[in-house]
């Protein structure tokens, strides 16, 4: 009579790239959930800090580093429709604060900053085309209406 042998099952090794895999799959979540919630809730985010709320939540608008290191927000819409709006975000502070409006409610405009330090606001609409350009000053926080 012959004796069955023991059952043993071998186990394969998982590939050391499955742990890879699976951490830049939860990184990739993160960030995609990160980026909802701050479309949701008006907030600039990176996967380290959540900054408070924007003065007026937007869309189609510009955000434009200033010498300084603070960006301006400028135009864009919301549910009201285009915005003649704009806010100064500080990254050091995390924080929003309103800043001079533009002439004209505009969205998808360009904003460039000159060497002047000052900002070029061009073009948009607001519904039809805009033909129009302002000069946003960060020293006085104002627009100027460029004709």
């Amino acid at each position: 009579m012959q004796l069955a042998r023991p059952y043993s099952k071998t186990r394969a090794e998982p590939s050391p790239w499955v742990g890879v895999l699976k951490v830049f799959l939860l990184v990739g979540v993160l960030v995609v959930a990160g980026d909802l919630l701050a479309q949701l809730t008006g907030q600039f985010h990176s996967p380290a800090t959540v900054t408070g709320p924007m003065t007026t939540a937007r869309a189609d608008c510009t955000a434009t580093l200033l010498p300084d290191g603070r960006v301006l927000i400028a135009g864009g819409q919301n549910t009201s429709g285009s915005l003649a709006t704009a806010e100064l975000y500080d990254p050091k502070a995390g924080t929003f604060s309103p800043t001079g409006s533009m002439a004209t409610a505009s969205d998808s405009h360009t904003a460039t900053l000159l060497a002047s330090g000052l900002v070029l606001i061009a073009g948009g609409r607001a519904g039809d085309p805009l033909p129009t350009a302002a000069l946003y000053d960060p020293t006085t926080g104002t627009f100027s209406a460029i004709r």
